[in-house]
């Protein structure tokens, strides 16, 4: 039998009447099943006119139904759904914390600068490969919990952030930064904030119903971005007044650039969620 032969499909509690013609007018009794990989049970048949079973549904789109049904089913039994998308989120999400807390702790203590670079470096490392393995399984999962864009999106949009931090941990230790100030110390303390929102709306991402909490994580993001922009008005506007030494400035400004850009890439992951969020709540 093949899908194109079918003409009827009346629901009937928990079954599914499925008329075929091919079959001298056939009409089974499908009964629906909670387990998604276990095949629908035919639990009776009757032979009946095939316009019975039809009755009062068009031949084209009962046909049109039952074909949809039918592939979805096949290719769902051979090819992989769902995948573990959310768990590497949540892994992911882990290291842009993690990565935030060793920054911060950088930029308050420059003295052991190197260890803590390094440790930036391990985490991006590590995002780095939870980034490769969404894409690939983006490539072998036939039916995905959210649009492929949208997870392409935001899988690498998150890498952009821990980029960001390891930029910042270069720059300090390439340009020789021997002092930091309490806007850079600002600065840092609003990307681990920033970061750990971040951490928030993903780790929410995976239960829809939890809809108004992922937003208001995401509108504290905004929030937090809004203030990291006002600190880096307010430290450039201090380091051109006050700073005699030029090579000093250039160091600074660069290092405050960096910083209030982490807050910038959280807010374009914000606004990925936002529309996730928007699409499938």
């Amino acid at each position: 039998m093949h899908a194109g032969s079918f003409v009827a499909c009346v629901p009937r509690d928990d079954t599914f009447m499925v008329g075929c013609p091919a079959l001298s007018g056939t009409l089974c009794a499908v009964t629906k099943v909670s387990q998604p990989d276990a095949a629908p049970r035919v639990s009776r048949h009757e032979t009946v006119s095939s316009r019975t079973g039809a009755s009062g549904f068009g031949d084209a789109f009962i046909n049109r139904l039952i074909l949809l049904w039918f592939v979805d089913y096949m290719f769902g039994r051979f090819m992989p759904t769902e995948g573990k998308f959310f768990e590497i989120f949540n892994e992911h999400a882990k290291c842009i914390v993690s990565a935030s807390e060793e920054l911060e702790r950088l930029v308050d203590n420059l003295s052991e600068a190197e260890v803590h670079k390094q440790r930036v470096q391990a985490s991006e490392k590590a995002a780095d490969k939870l980034t490769h393995e969404t894409i690939d399984l983006l490539h072998k999962t036939f039916i995905t919990p959210l649009d492929r864009d949208e997870i392409h999106k935001l899988i690498t949009t998150m890498d952009d952030i821990l980029d960001l931090m390891e930029d910042v941990a270069t720059a300090v230790s390439l340009y020789d930064v021997q002092a930091m100030t309490s806007e850079a110390s600002q600065l840092a303390h609003i990307c681990t904030q920033t970061a750990k929102h971040v951490q928030n709306a993903v780790n929410m991402l995976s239960d829809m119903s939890q809809a108004r909490q992922i937003l208001t994580a995401c509108e504290e993001i905004d929030r937090l971005e809004s203030e990291a922009d006002r600190v880096l008005r307010a430290a450039m506007s201090k380091l051109f007044r006050e700073e005699d030494n030029v090579k000093t400035l250039i160091k600074l400004k660069a290092v405050y650039e960096l910083l209030e850009s982490i807050t910038d890439k959280c807010e374009d992951v914000a606004n990925i969620i936002e529309g996730i969020v928007l699409e499938n709540a």
